[in-house]
């Protein structure tokens, strides 16, 4: 799956333990957790899916 986002556009991904997240073009910052919560992470899968 390839996603494309405008720049300077603030955005989270949220995944399974093992998963590869490759970008591409400068980045200001860049943040991996060790955990999040499973709820926190459902919510936001959910909600982008049924939105778009």
């Amino acid at each position: 799956m390839w996603l494309s986002f405008p720049p300077r556009l603030k955005f989270a991904v949220f995944t399974w333990y093992g998963a590869t997240i490759e970008m591409d073009g400068p980045t200001e910052t860049d943040y991996t957790a060790d955990e999040v919560l499973f709820l926190l992470g459902a919510f936001f899968f959910f909600a982008f899916f049924l939105l778009f």
